[in-house]
């Protein structure tokens, strides 16, 4: 995980540089993004378990 004064400070240089860039904004939308990802990765592999564990005891 990074630390937030690491971003806090990559955050300043951006600025400097004038690069309009939110990191506050990048990160939220990686957050929802890999969120739904694994979401889908979970139900899709729960699924998948439950049905062979089924197809294995009948």
């Amino acid at each position: 995980m990074v630390s937030e004064v690491l971003l806090l400070i990559l955050e300043g240089v951006l600025a400097v540089v004038v690069i309009p860039l939110s990191l506050r904004g990048l990160g939220l939308a990686l957050l929802v993004g890999l969120t739904n990802r694994n979401r889908s990765r979970g139900t899709t592999t729960g699924t998948a378990d439950r049905s062979a564990a089924v197809a294995g005891e009948a």
